[in-house]
C-alpha cells in the first residue's frame, strides 16, 4: 500500500488543508494518506471528519512549545511507519515559518518529501539545507575515510612486521656476534 504523509503548518487553513487531502485522494486513490495537523480546538471537529485521511496525528496551537523530546518522539514514531512520500502543505511562498513542517517531513524517513504550494497546487522537492544533494558526497567521503583508515593500519601492520624482521635477522644477529666475540 502506497503512504502518504500530509504535514499542516499552523499557517496554512482548515480550507486549504481539505482542498490539498481532496488533491491527494484524487491522485492517490488507494493510498494511505496519514495527517500531522497543528490546529485550532474549533478545527478538530472538522478534520476528524475527513473520510480520505486514514490516520490523524494532531495537536493544537500549544504545540510550538513542544519539547526536544516530543519532536524527537515525533520524529521516530512517523519513521517506523516507512512514508513513500510526505507533503508539506505551504500557504505563503516567501514564508520561512514552515521548518518544523519541513523537519518532520525529511526525517520521517520518507523515500520522497516535497512541499506541496496550497494556492497554485504545485509540488517541489523538499531539499532541507541542500542536505539532499550532498548525501552522495557524504557517503562518498566515509568510504574514503574509512578506506584511508585501513590503508593506515595495513601500512602501520607492514612498518611493524618489517621494524620486527629487521630486528630478528640483522640487529640480533650483529648484538649475538659482538657478545661472542669479546
Amino acid at each position: 500500500m502506497y503512504k502518504i504523509l500530509i504535514v499542516k503548518s499552523y499557517y496554512v487553513s482548515l480550507v486549504e488543508t481539505e482542498d490539498a487531502i481532496n488533491y491527494f485522494s484524487l491522485h492517490y486513490p488507494d493510498a494511505y494518506i496519514s495527517l500531522v495537523a497543528n490546529l485550532f480546538p474549533d478545527e478538530y471537529q472538522y478534520v476528524v471528519k475527513n473520510i480520505n485521511v486514514t490516520e490523524k496525528i494532531l495537536y493544537g496551537p500549544q504545540a510550538t512549545k513542544l519539547t526536544g523530546f516530543q519532536l524527537v518522539k515525533l520524529f521516530f514514531s512517523l519513521h517506523r511507519k516507512k512514508f513513500d512520500q510526505a507533503f508539506v502543505l505551504i500557504g505563503k511562498v516567501s514564508s520561512y515559518d514552515y521548518l518544523k513542517g519541513k523537519l518532520l517531513a525529511f526525517f520521517s524517513g520518507a523515500k520522497q518529501a516535497k512541499l506541496y504550494y496550497v494556492a497554485t497546487k504545485q509540488e517541489t522537492t523538499l531539499d532541507l539545507f541542500g542536505i539532499q544533494g550532498y548525501r552522495n558526497k557524504i557517503s562518498k567521503i566515509l568510504f574514503v575515510t574509512v578506506k584511508g583508515i585501513l590503508n593506515l593500519i595495513g601500512g602501520t601492520f607492514i612498518l611493524i612486521t618489517i621494524t620486527v624482521l629487521f630486528t630478528l635477522f640483522i640487529v640480533l644477529p650483529m648484538k649475538v656476534k659482538k657478545i661472542l666475540s669479546r
